[in-house]
């Protein structure tokens, strides 16, 4: 990136913006700026390198929206910027779009905040959600479909500790462990066994009692306290692990599976077991699921030929699993040599890669790879347009090779986009 963006605590990224906040309390953006969502008074349409917005410090927390941005503060206080469509900014009627950040009117002792499609939601200390934005279908939980350009209190639930903003529903979990959904529920999303919407927060009984819970677009998701993964909602390409390639109006338990960790990304759904076990489903068009076959799986398969995993990560079309033994295999689509194996022959089975020893962790973009090492070090493979390889050429590799001009620095974590990658040294440089 341009300047360093050192010390990362919080990363949010909207459509097609990012923003990042430092551990001193300040706010980085890059992407598009369209509509001021970036929060800077004057730049160009698009910024290509982080780039520090000055106007704001003293900042706890940020989240992107699909065209606005919100930030929290150490007083408790949110401000807003970008479009104000619908009055997603929480400021009034006016203006149309900011490029400043400006306070959210009437808010104060706030602790946590979401950005969704087009609504906002924020959590105060006293356990109450404010929401403000778009409500065409009930999102923001007031018993109306009325946008609103001001905050105004959710009822009928109290006692929160989490809440989240999707696509066009909401989601809360309280101190009790039980979740809340309202809004949109055209695929079922909101847990209740019916397709109707709604503009009050529903109990969701089946989703509890969890420790985190998710909305996103047209899915509802919880992690119980029991480590089970529970979804429903949208089952786009099999991704709630189902059999039926609609949706789901009542939770969808994975009783089979305790969760380690989850796997998302291409259409493809998954998870690692505590047992080391990978299981996936959803497209697998380019034998990214590794069963041997193209053919779409909407319930979940555990992958063979795999020794216990203990992560993964899936790209557009393949992917990568580390094993105890910190080596790394792949499968799925492989035109660009994003498989590593020093061809482009699409693999349909787990195969490992050889040269890779000592890799904590992975990351998958588009149609290229990339490891990183207990050492710091971080090597890429696969296709290498614009330079995404960090290896100073545009060359496309078979092989891993290692990313110059991080030595000195040793990587603590890696990131990958479509098309770009992040890493985070142990300065805590970006």
């Amino acid at each position: 990136l341009g300047m360093p963006l050192r010390e990362v605590a919080q990363i949010s990224a909207g459509v097609s913006h990012a923003i990042a906040l430092d551990k001193l309390g300040q706010v980085w953006g890059w992407g598009s700026n369209t509509d001021g969502r970036l929060g800077f008074t004057s730049a160009s349409t698009t910024v290509k390198f982080a780039t520090q917005t000055t106007a704001l410090s003293g900042i706890l927390a940020v989240s992107a929206g699909d065209t606005f941005s919100l930030a929290l503060d150490s007083q408790g206080r949110v401000w807003a910027w970008g479009s104000n469509a619908s009055g997603r900014l929480g400021i009034g009627t006016t203006p149309a779009s900011s490029t400043a950040p400006l306070q959210v009117i009437s808010l104060g002792g706030i602790v946590a905040i979401s950005a969704g499609q087009g609504h906002a939601l924020a959590l105060d200390n006293s356990g109450r959600i404010w929401a403000w934005g778009s409500n065409t279908t009930g999102a923001l939980g007031d018993g109306t479909i009325t946008a609103r350009t001001t905050p105004v209190l959710v009822g009928g639930i109290s006692g929160v500790v989490q809440v989240t903003a999707g696509k066009s529903q909401s989601a809360a979990l309280t101190q009790d462990g039980t979740v809340w959904a309202w809004g949109d529920n055209i695929y079922g999303q909101l847990g209740d066994g019916t397709l109707l919407g709604s503009r009050v927060a529903k109990l969701v009984p089946a989703l509890g009692p969890a420790v985190q819970v998710h909305s996103g677009k047209g899915r509802t998701s919880a992690i119980g306290t029991d480590g089970w993964l529970r979804v429903l909602g949208s089952n786009a390409s099999g991704s709630l692990g189902l059999e039926e390639l609609d949706h789901s109006t009542t939770p969808i338990e994975l009783t089979e599976f305790t969760a380690a960790s989850l796997i998302a990304g291409g259409r493809l759904g998954g998870l690692v077991s505590p047992a080391g076990s990978l299981s996936l489903w959803g497209n697998n068009a380019s034998g990214q699921i590794g069963d041997g076959t193209i053919l779409e799986r909407p319930a979940p398969v555990t992958v063979g030929g795999l020794p216990a995993i203990v992560k993964a990560a899936s790209g557009d079309a393949h992917t990568l699993a580390i094993s105890t033994a910190q080596e790394v295999w792949s499968w799925g689509k492989n035109s660009s040599g994003q498989l590593g194996k020093g061809t482009t022959t699409q693999g349909l089975l787990p195969a490992k890669i050889a040269g890779l020893s000592a890799v904590v962790s992975v990351a998958a973009g588009d149609a290229h790879s990339l490891a990183l090492t207990s050492t710091g070090q971080v090597f890429a493979w696969g296709a290498n347009t614009h330079g995404r390889l960090g290896d100073g050429t545009i060359t496309s590799r078979r092989t891993p090779v290692l990313v110059s001009g991080l030595a000195g620095n040793p990587i603590t974590s890696i990131s990958t986009g479509a098309a770009h990658n992040l890493a985070v040294g142990s300065t805590g440089a970006l």
